[in-house]
């Protein structure tokens, strides 16, 4: 497995969708974990799931969503079958890749 791009700027003003290629993956239902983010259902177009880069932990109750803030987030997919090998991918600072 590998993911395009590997590397992005921290913070809402930097929306990125990256590309996971790999094998096993199923048309929908797919969970991608982004650190400490689940994204849900996600679709696969064969050998490959693309989704956004999230960039905002979401909020619990009263406390509104953080920012993620940069560092090496590691990224892994959960399908009927499994779970993947972790990635890693790095929220850059500085708005520069």
């Amino acid at each position: 497995m590998d993911i395009t791009p590997s590397s992005a700027p921290a913070g809402e003003a930097y929306p990125v969708r990256a590309t996971i290629r790999g094998t096993g993956f199923a048309p929908t239902g797919n969970v991608v974990e982004f650190g400490p983010i689940k994204i849900s259902d996600v679709a696969a177009s064969g050998d490959r799931i693309t989704f956004a880069v999230p960039k905002l932990v979401p909020s619990r109750s009263e406390v509104p969503p953080a920012v993620l803030t940069p560092g090496e987030y590691p990224v892994t997919v959960t399908t009927p079958l499994g779970r993947s090998n972790s990635l890693k991918f790095t929220l850059t600072s500085g708005g520069l890749p």
